[in-house]
């Protein structure tokens, strides 16, 4: 099992230093390292991007305290409530692009971008990973790897993917890229907004999690700008979360 991690691990850093090289190629070339998509951006008023972000944060906690149980799936009913909520009130102002007919075609690109830009993220989240080495142990982990690490039943491990790998990446990116960045994008130019969505981001999820989550959150905001795509930077979030989730599955078994 260790050898087997170790290739993965190798593989992940391959492909990513391939990801790397193929946008240092295009940008010296002249192009774009990814391709900016032409479609119209939804942006939502600064008040309501903050709200949606002030609802993301509490919410779980609220469902956390009522219940009683703060768990995997506590959060990811919680997750789902405020996806629910947001994309309520988007579908109900026809303002989420991502859902609209002629969307459909674009779906195989903005899954392969999603590929692409999770592979980006690897490389740098690695590196700030291993240079905080000596500030980090087993107990600073996120607290849910650190209960997949404690049980890794086949039920809590099945939690555990339903709220990391499906809800969190469509309730925060729906959150943070689409209602925050798109708001901030209406009053700032799209480096302050990605960087500003990508600081908030990274510190709703805690110290010392919020400095390696930083390049990804960067990544992620980048990817939203060029594509304008809610499919691209879930499937992004969805690919890291699910990676790692494996990563630790693996390292248990050692």
């Amino acid at each position: 099992m260790e050898s087997l991690l170790t290739k993965f691990a190798i593989l992940l850093l391959l492909s990513s230093s391939c990801v790397w090289v193929h946008f240092a190629h295009r940008m010296w070339r002249g192009a774009e390292p990814l391709k900016r998509a032409s479609r119209g951006r939804f942006a939502p008023a600064p008040a309501v991007a903050l709200l949606c972000v002030l609802l993301w944060v509490v919410v779980p906690q609220i469902v956390a305290k009522v219940s009683g149980y703060d768990s995997a799936a506590t959060t990811a009913m919680a997750n789902t409530l405020v996806v629910l909520m947001a994309a309520e009130t988007l579908l109900r102002r026809g303002e989420l692009p991502q859902l609209r007919p002629w969307m459909r075609d674009q779906i195989p690109i903005e899954l392969y971008t999603g590929g692409l830009g999770f592979l980006a993220t690897v490389l740098p989240v690695l590196l700030v990973m291993l240079a905080m080495l000596r500030w980090r142990d087993d107990e600073d982990r996120h607290p849910l790897l650190q209960r997949l690490t404690d049980d890794a039943s086949g039920h809590q491990i099945a939690w555990i993917v339903v709220a990391a790998v499906f809800v969190a990446p469509l309730a925060e990116e729906l959150v943070f890229r689409v209602m925050l960045q798109g708001g901030l994008r209406q009053v700032m130019v799209p480096r302050r907004a990605i960087l500003l969505t990508a600081i908030g981001f990274s510190l709703v999820h805690g110290l010392p999690d919020a400095i390696p989550l930083l390049p990804l959150a960067l990544i992620l905001g980048w990817v939203y700008e060029q594509r304008k795509s809610f499919v691209a930077v879930v499937v992004v979030h969805m690919l890291f979360n699910a990676v790692n989730i494996i990563g630790t599955i693996m390292k248990s078994q050692l």
